[in-house]
């Protein structure tokens, strides 16, 4: 009974202390952020003027960005401190105790709630001092006014030195580093790099022993899609034993580069240069052995630039090009889009009898492929190149015009036309590209005024020829009109006659006017003689084809000869023009007559 009693008197007692130490404190609502400051605050705006005002803690508040704190703001040159944001959920406390009162109880409450707090745990950068601190210490009483430092040049007082680095240390975290910061490679690591490199099965050109097959992986022989694809990728290394990745993406249906890798990994290999670059090789099979690897080759086909340019166009007019398939480009029905296309010599022989001439023809002499070239000479393969090139050139030209009909129908944007290959601005050319462009221009410039000059000489010359040749023409024609009249017609004959020549003096007198409104045109365009020329040559054209000296002598002749018909003679014409045409007219007039 006296046991059981003292136990519940201990159980009060402690619970009783318990009570003594316990706190009970109100919690308040409101939630903040906190700082943990690393030094004594004495002054509450000097602490804020280290961490850069009110301003600078909003920023990095809405920024979770570093705050910074400066134990010399003053100082521009002072490298901060770092503080960084921890997601830390705490209390503010606030513990007072009466001055001079040691013993007392402290009293304890909660400022805040807090959901963050920034802390300062890196150590603080090597700081430069600028400023001059013996400058105080120095005698100036023998310096002339002019050499005094507040009277001295800007450029020759002492200046702070203000090119600084951002930081000087790029650690802030004391590190033990004593050559220990990259530990040497675990054996475990070093094997599994050795086992991925063995995965990736590319050998050099060179290498004399080809890799072995490996064991199938065990998830293709448990998943039915795997197996499938593996059963087909079987039968199409027995079909042909080096295969592109993309032809035997297209063959092997609902396969893709990731569920045929462990396969290809198990089954083939590949060379790293050479010819037979990125195919996949069936292991067991080396095309360097005999000239059986020679079809399997690739051949390499570069863009012509044209096509490029048209490509390059159709992507900054925000309408790229797709990628064609290797169906479509080994049957010559689509032109690549990349710079360079490697395609495979066996398929093209299929969709080109010019290649397969070639791939066909006699076996070069050396007895082991080349690197270059393989199983072919220099002269073979750059047949083959032109085989190629030649082969593409028909869809290159098709497929070009179609682009650039495509691109002339996009919309303009922004005022500016439809990128359609135009030349770039000179401010996107580099110095190399302006002189290139300013001699092409300056050349352009030259051919068009030595084609403008020779266009004028022959222009000169057509119509010189032509003059002389309607002035031989007017000679004819007076002799034979004066023949004529002086055969004396009948009347009603002399009547028509002299009507027509009405009509046609009539029409020569407005080409004489035409003629002579352009050379007065040509004239005023700064070609004076030429100008002159012509004017002078019209105006003997108008004299000798007027009929005031001539038409006199006709008139006279008739006058003489008919008599009574001086009047239906001499009072009609009065201008004429000849010609071969009008010749024959003539012609055919006298034999009437």
């Amino acid at each position: 009974m006296s046991a059981a009693a003292g136990q519940s008197r201990q159980r009060q007692q402690q619970a009783a202390a318990d009570e003594a130490d316990t706190l009970y404190l109100k919690i308040p609502r409101q939630s903040g952020v906190a700082i943990h400051f690393p030094g004594y605050i004495s002054n509450v705006e000097n602490a804020l003027q280290t961490l850069g005002g009110e301003a600078a803690l909003e920023k990095a508040l809405q920024d979770n960005s570093l705050l910074k704190l400066r134990l010399r703001p003053e100082d521009p040159a002072s490298h901060p401190l770092f503080g960084e944001r921890l997601e830390h959920p705490g209390l503010v406390l606030r513990v007072a105790r009466p001055r001079g009162q040691p013993d007392a109880a402290p009293s304890i409450s909660v400022v805040c709630r807090t959901h963050a707090a920034y802390a300062f745990t890196g150590l603080a950068d090597y700081q430069y001092l600028g400023q001059d601190h013996g400058q105080a210490s120095r005698d100036l009483s023998r310096l002339s006014q002019r050499n005094q430092p507040a009277c001295s040049e800007p450029f020759r007082s002492r200046q702070p030195f203000l090119l600084l680095p951002p930081i000087f240390s790029k650690q802030d975290m004391p590190v033990a580093f004593a050559f220990r910061d990259q530990p040497p490679p675990k054996e475990a690591e070093v094997e599994q790099q050795q086992q991925q490199s063995a995965r990736k099965r590319i050998i050099s050109f060179y290498e004399p022993e080809l890799p072995p097959q490996l064991p199938l992986p065990e998830a293709a022989a448990q998943s039915p899609q795997q197996q499938q694809q593996l059963d087909r990728l079987k039968e199409l290394l027995a079909e042909r034993p080096a295969w592109p990745l993309e032809l035997l993406l297209s063959r092997i249906p609902g396969s893709s580069e990731a569920s045929l890798a462990p396969a290809l990994q198990a089954l083939c290999y590949q060379f790293k240069t050479g010819p037979w670059k990125g195919l996949f090789i069936g292991c067991g099979w080396d095309p360097r052995a005999s000239l059986e690897g020679r079809p399997y080759q690739m051949l390499a086909y570069r863009l012509p630039l044209e096509w490029s340019k048209a490509v390059k166009a159709a992507k900054a007019a925000g309408q790229p090009l797709q990628q064609p398939t290797m169906e479509q480009l080994v049957s010559f029905s689509a032109m690549p889009v990349g710079h360079t296309t490697y395609l495979q010599l066996a398929d093209l022989a299929r969709s080109d009898a010019a290649i397969a001439q070639l791939v066909a023809g006699a076996p070069v002499a050396a007895s082991t492929p080349s690197e270059a070239y393989g199983w072919f000479t220099y002269s073979s393969s750059q047949q083959l190149h032109q085989a190629l090139s030649m082969a593409f050139s028909s869809v290159h030209l098709q497929r070009l015009g179609e682009l650039h009909q495509q691109l002339a129908q996009l919309p303009q944007q922004d005022g500016q036309a439809a990128a359609t290959g135009l030349p770039l601005p000179a401010s996107k050319l580099s110095r190399r590209q302006r002189q290139m462009q300013k001699l092409h221009a300056e050349r352009a410039a030259r051919e068009a005024a030595a084609a403008a000059g020779k266009q004028l000489q022959l222009d000169g010359e057509q119509q010189q020829d032509g003059q002389t040749q309607q002035q031989q023409g007017e000679q004819a024609l007076d002799g034979l009109v004066s023949g004529m009249l002086s055969l004396g017609a009948a009347a009603g004959q002399q009547d028509e006659l002299q009507q027509w020549l009405a009509e046609e003096a009539a029409a020569a007198e407005e080409r004489r006017q035409l003629r002579a409104a352009s050379a007065s045109a040509a004239g005023s365009g700064g070609e004076g003689d030429d100008a002159s020329g012509v004017s002078g040559t019209d105006g003997g054209e108008s004299t000798d084809a007027g009929l005031s000296g001539n038409d006199s002598d006709w008139v006279t002749s008739a006058g003489e000869t008919s008599g009574d018909d001086d009047d239906a003679v001499g009072g009609g014409s009065s201008d004429y023009a000849g010609a071969g045409d009008e010749l024959d007219e003539y012609d055919q007039y006298n034999q009437d007559v």
